[in-house]
């Protein structure tokens, strides 16, 4: 059979990891020194995972766009 990912309860301290999840919530958010980043809460069975992805965002014209 074949590996589904993990769980959020069994992911590692640090280290690239696949798993699926819901995305409960997903906002950008203004950074202090100018700038967006967005922030996401994860979900799955065993629990919530929150993440932010920096640089990588770009900010579009609304929170609509996500």
């Amino acid at each position: 059979m074949a590996e589904k990912g993990l769980f959020i309860d069994a992911l590692p301290r640090d280290g690239v990891v696949t798993l699926l999840a819901l995305v409960k919530e997903k906002e950008p958010r203004s950074k202090r020194t100018g700038g967006w980043y967005l922030y996401l809460l994860l979900s799955d069975r065993t629990g919530e995972l929150q993440a932010k992805a920096w640089d990588l965002f770009r900010f579009r014209n609304s929170a609509e766009d996500f």
